[in-house]
C-alpha cells in the first residue's frame, strides 16, 4: 500500500511574504525618489525658462533705452566743451550703458519709486529675475575677440557688419571706441566700396545701390532700414552715412555664478544716419514752401522724403501731404492753401451739411469703436448747432487688426451709399453696433439687410452691392487715407479752417474742447 509523501516547511512562516514586502516598499521608495526627481527637474527647468524669459524681456526694454539715449548723446558729443563736461553730461559708452539699465527699469520688476510708494514695511520680492546689474562691463562687451564696451565701426572691416567709415584723425580714432562720435572726418573709403557694391547687403537683391567712394566719400547710396520715419520706404536707397557701433549684450552673465544659467550673448549694431540737407527743424518750427522770399513761385522742384515741422504754409500751386501724430489730446496744426484743396477729403468723400460752410470737420472713425459710438450724439449736436459754419465728412478706419480689407459695417454703409441713403445707414450702424456689443453679439449680414429695408432701399440691390468689387474698394480708400496721414486711433478728427490751417484732435474731448476754446467757430 503506498502512501502520500508529506512535506514540512522548514523555514519559518511569513517568510516569503516577509521579502515580497520589502521589494515593493523598495521599489515604491524609488518610485518615489524617480517622480520627485523629475518635479525637481521640472521646476529647475521652468525656472530656467522663466529666467530666460525675465532676461529676453530685460534686454528688449534696454535696447529700447539705448535707441532714445544714444543719438540724444551724439549731439552732446558734437558741442564744444563736451569732452570737459563728458563726466557730466554721461557721453561715454559706460554711462551710455548704465542709464539705460535705469531707463529700461531692467533692474528689479517693481520699481524702487513703486516699492516706497506702497510703503509696505516687510515687502518681500518673490521675481527670481530682480538683480542688481551693478557691473555694465559684464554685460556690455565689444564684440569678441575686442574688448571694452563697442566695437567701432572706423578703419577696419567685420564680416557680417556694415561697411566702416574710414578716418586719419587720431582724435576721432582714440575718442570712437569711448563715445559715440559723429565727425565729418569719417568717409567712406575704399574698405567700404565691396560692402556698398553688395546688392545683399546694401541694395533690394539684384542690383547694389552703393556709388563710388572716390566720387562720393562723404556720402552715399545705402539701404534705408527696415523703420518707418518717414525719409524713405524701407529697402529703397536713400543718401546718407551710417555711423555705427556694435556690442554684446548679455544680461544674464552678470548673475551666472548664482543661477548657472548659460545664455548665449547677443549681438547687436547701433547706427547713426547722417542725411544731408535735413534741416533740424524744432515741433514748434515752422515752414513755407512754394515760393522764394521775392514772392516768385518755385520751378521744377520736388520735395522727396518727409518734412517734420508742427507747422507749415503752402503757398502757390505746390501740392503736399503733411502727416502728424500728436499724442492723444494734443493738437498739430498745418496750414495750406485752402479747404478746397484738402487732401483729407479727396472726390467720393461722403460729406454732409453745408457745402459752402467755412469750416469742415473730417472723422476717421469706427463702427465697432465704443469710444466713436459714445462720440456720434455729440458730433450730431455740434453740427446741428454750428450747421452754418460747419460741414462733416466721416471717413471709416478699422480698429481691429484682423477685420479683413473690407469689414460687413462699412461695406453696408457703401452699399446704402449706392441707393443715395448712406447717412440714414451710418445713423443705424452705430446704434446697432452699440446695441449687439452689449449683448455680446456681432453684426450680420441678414441683419444689415433688414437695417436696409427698415430705411427703404431695395434689398436685392443691396445684397449685390455688399459684396460688390466697388464696395469693397471704397471701404480700402477710406483705410487707405487713414494710412496716409498715419491715423491709428479712433475717433481722429480733423478741423479744416477757411485758410486750410488743419487740427488734428484725438478723441471726442479734445474736439469738444478745441471747439469751446476756439474764437473761430461761432454757433
Amino acid at each position: 500500500m503506498n502512501k502520500t509523501p508529506t512535506f514540512t516547511r522548514r523555514g519559518k512562516p511569513g517568510y516569503v511574504s516577509y521579502v515580497l514586502v520589502l521589494t515593493t516598499a523598495a521599489i515604491l521608495t524609488m518610485l518615489m525618489v524617480a517622480t520627485y526627481q523629475r518635479a525637481s527637474n521640472g521646476q529647475s527647468v521652468q525656472r530656467n525658462v522663466q529666467l530666460r524669459l525675465d532676461y529676453s524681456e530685460k534686454e528688449d526694454a534696454i535696447l529700447r533705452s539705448i535707441v532714445s539715449l544714444v543719438p540724444n548723446r551724439a549731439i552732446r558729443a558734437m558741442q564744444n566743451s563736451s569732452l570737459t563736461n563728458a563726466a557730466t553730461w554721461k557721453l561715454g559708452w559706460q554711462d551710455i550703458f548704465t542709464d539705460a539699465l535705469v531707463a529700461g527699469n531692467a533692474r528689479t520688476s517693481i520699481p524702487s519709486s513703486v516699492q516706497t510708494a506702497l510703503n509696505i514695511a516687510t515687502l518681500k520680492l518673490e521675481n527670481t529675475g530682480d538683480s542688481a546689474l551693478a557691473t555694465p562691463s559684464m554685460i556690455f562687451k565689444a564684440i569678441s575677440p575686442e574688448t571694452g564696451y563697442v566695437s567701432v565701426g572706423i578703419n577696419r572691416n567685420l564680416t557680417g557688419y556694415p561697411g566702416c567709415l574710414t578716418t586719419a584723425n587720431a582724435t576721432t580714432i582714440a575718442r570712437d571706441p569711448n563715445y559715440p562720435i559723429i565727425s565729418s572726418d569719417k568717409a567712406y573709403g575704399t574698405l567700404a566700396q565691396t560692402w556698398l557694391n553688395s546688392a545683399i547687403s546694401n541694395g533690394n537683391g539684384t542690383t547694389a545701390y552703393g556709388l563710388s567712394v572716390s566720387t562720393y566719400p562723404n556720402f552715399n547710396l545705402l539701404k534705408y532700414p527696415n523703420i518707418n520715419f518717414g525719409y524713405a520706404t524701407p529697402g529703397s536707397p536713400f543718401v546718407a552715412k551710417r555711423n555705427w557701433w556694435a556690442f554684446s549684450l548679455d544680461v544674464a552673465a552678470y548673475d551666472f555664478a548664482l543661477t548657472k544659467l548659460p545664455r548665449p550673448g547677443r549681438d547687436f549694431v547701433l547706427s547713426i544716419y547722417e542725411i544731408p540737407s535735413q534741416l533740424a527743424i524744432s515741433a514748434g518750427a515752422f515752414m513755407e514752401l512754394g515760393q522764394y522770399a521775392s514772392g516768385d513761385a518755385w520751378q521744377n522742384t520736388t520735395i522727396t522724403g518727409g518734412v517734420f515741422v508742427s507747422q507749415a504754409q503752402v503757398d502757390g500751386s505746390t501740392a503736399l501731404a503733411l502727416r502728424q501724430m500728436p499724442s492723444p489730446g494734443q493738437e498739430a496744426t498745418v496750414v495750406k492753401t485752402s479747404a478746397s484743396n484738402s487732401p483729407l477729403v479727396p472726390p467720393g468723400s461722403h460729406c454732409y451739411g453745408n457745402p459752402a460752410a467755412p469750416y469742415t470737420l473730417v472723422e476717421f472713425g469706427d463702427y465697432v469703436c465704443p469710444s466713436c459710438q459714445a462720440a456720434q450724439p455729440v458730433v450730431e449736436r455740434i453740427l446741428t448747432e454750428r450747421r452754418d459754419s460747419l460741414s462733416y465728412v466721416f471717413h471709416f478706419l478699422s480698429i481691429e487688426e484682423d477685420a479683413g480689407d473690407a469689414p460687413l459695417a462699412p461695406r453696408a454703409a457703401e452699399a446704402a451709399d449706392l441707393q443715395g441713403k448712406f447717412w440714414e445707414m451710418h445713423t443705424r450702424l452705430f446704434a446697432e453696433e452699440a446695441a449687439l456689443a452689449a449683448d455680446g453679439h456681432e453684426l450680420t449680414t441678414a441683419r444689415v439687410q433688414a437695417l436696409a429695408e427698415n430705411i427703404g432701399l431695395d434689398g436685392k440691390t443691396f445684397r449685390r452691392d455688399l459684396t460688390s468689387p466697388a464696395t469693397r474698394r471704397a471701404v480700402k480708400r477710406d483705410q487707405d487715407l487713414a494710412d496716409a496721414f498715419e491715423v491709428e486711433m479712433a475717433p481722429t478728427f480733423f478741423v479744416i479752417e477757411p485758410t486750410g490751417k488743419t487740427t488734428r484732435l484725438i478723441g471726442i474731448d479734445a474736439l469738444q474742447h478745441w471747439l469751446a476754446t476756439s474764437l473761430l467757430i461761432r454757433t
